[in-house]
């Protein structure tokens, strides 16, 4: 209910507040080769994730504090402010890191924030990532939502926060006469000093982290992807992984050379949990007589616990460099066999838009972001199974194994899946050819084999039918 309550303020509240516009330029570190991005961002903000929602506070003019002037007649932004509709409270805390970078200010909060959240105690409620912004820094910060009633968790919650040395934090109250009020804390004193009062706003066109470069967790080079994971020096298994990428991906890299090299079909088959891509590329695999790839690699895979427990520019830093591995495997394979995959970089680029974004700031066709990377091997087709929901439950109930953390987002957040499919649909260059794979096995193998066939790419027949 919250979520879609969010949905509709952010649908018709007005820019109350001044919005000032700033230009945040990168240093151009790494070069991304032709990928040009917008470098335009709003000022100071800060990026809340409700529960299914993600919405925007941000400081407003004082004439606009109530919900029916930011959104006349809409009931739904009263049930918000007073919390009749769900949580009393958003604390909001921001880590605070040694002066550096901000490239660096960005990826220490956010493992700050991550680990704050792991510690966190199991109440009703939640706690989600956010970020704030400020002139030419982007960092990571969490925010918690519950009803300060009965149990005492906001000191429960300050518990965890000094364990982490953690001491820049304020809340969100609603005072129950239509306004949100902004209430600082500190972790030694517990008066509470007024500060600004705050209101729901209209989320920005697009988000932070996909007007500047610099924290797109979206790659699409080699260089950049381990450049992003040369910053995150205090995680001993980053030498690891780029030692082993160093022995498996040349340096002098040509994607040309290895797309000559392709004698043979290289299919990708994508789509969320639970779709049947294990199913499908299983039997494309045995009537092709092909090799069956996956990612990450088994070079890699046993570090996919450490590097998901990092922030999301971390996280598909990896996911990336786990495709350049693969592609070796593949460009080589390819010479004498047909290969098909199990995810490839469409998987690992829509992952990092959906996470990164919400319904109202997720970059629209055509941005560069959807664009393949400059040097990576390209498949010969990429096929997109999609299920209804229901069909994708009751596959996963019946796997019996737990779930994923992107699996549980997935379950419980139908805005997430729908930023997902989107991100999915948006590529280009190549982009996927989409398959309805809710029918019987049979159904689905059929359809594929169709849509590969217009593709170019003969699928023996069955000798068994």
């Amino acid at each position: 209910m919250l979520g879609a309550l969010c949905v509709s303020i952010l649908k018709h509240a007005p820019k109350c507040g001044r919005r000032i516009r700033t230009s945040l330029i990168p240093d151009n570190l790494v070069k991304l080769g032709n990928m040009s991005y917008p470098a335009e961002h709003h000022g100071e903000f800060t990026y809340i994730a409700f529960p299914d929602k993600p919405t925007y506070l941000s400081k407003l003019n004082l004439n606009c504090t109530r919900p029916d002037d930011c959104a006349t007649g809409l009931s739904d932004a009263s049930d918000i402010i007073s919390g009749d509709c769900g949580y009393n409270t958003i604390l909001v805390i921001h880590p605070q890191v040694s002066d550096e970078d901000r490239l660096m200010k960005y990826i220490k909060t956010g493992i700050i924030s991550q680990r704050v959240i792991r510690d966190l105690p199991d109440f009703p409620g939640g706690c989600s990532l956010c970020y704030t912004s400020r002139s030419e820094d982007v960092e990571r910060g969490l925010c918690v939502y519950f009803r300060e009633e009965g149990d005492d968790i906001l000191s429960k919650i300050k518990r965890v926060l000094k364990e982490h040395k953690i001491s820049n934090y304020f809340r969100f109250i609603n005072n129950r006469k239509g306004q949100l009020k902004r209430t600082e804390h500190d972790v030694s004193n517990e008066d509470i000093v007024d500060e600004s009062e705050y209101g729901v706003l209209e989320s920005q066109k697009q988000s932070a982290f996909f007007s500047v470069p610099e924290f797109t967790p979206v790659f699409h080079n080699y260089a950049r992807t381990r450049f992003i994971l040369q910053q995150t020096d205090d995680v001993p298994e980053v030498a690891e992984l780029l030692a082993i990428a160093d022995r498996l991906v040349p340096q002098d890299l040509n994607v040309q050379q290895l797309q000559d090299n392709m004698k043979h079909p290289f299919i990708v088959v994508e789509g969320m949990d639970a779709t049947g891509k294990t199913t499908l590329t299983k039997i494309l695999g045995d009537r092709l007589s092909a090799v069956r790839l996956y990612t990450p690699p088994p070079p890699i895979e046993e570090l996919r616990k450490v590097f998901d427990r990092l922030p999301e520019l971390v996280r598909r830093a990896y996911y990336s460099i786990g495709n350049y591995i693969v592609a070796m495997e593949i460009s080589k394979e390819c010479k004498e066999h047909a290969v098909i995959m199990d995810r490839y970089w469409h998987s690992t680029a829509a992952y990092g838009i959906a996470n990164e974004s919400s319904t109202g700031d997720q970059p629209e066709r055509g941005h560069p972001v959807y664009q393949w990377p400059t040097d990576l091997l390209k498949p010969t087709a990429g096929l997109f199974l999609t299920v209804g929901e229901e069909i994708r439950k009751q596959r996963l109930q019946g796997r019996g194994i737990e779930k994923t953390f992107e699996e549980q987002s997935l379950d419980k957040d139908q805005l997430f899946r729908q930023r997902l499919c989107d991100s999915y649909r948006r590529m280009e260059n190549p982009s996927l050819i989409e398959v309805d794979a809710s029918g019987t096995v049979e159904d689905v193998v059929k359809s594929a084999i169709e849509k590969l066939t217009n593709c170019g790419i003969h699928i023996p027949s069955n000798n068994t039918e």
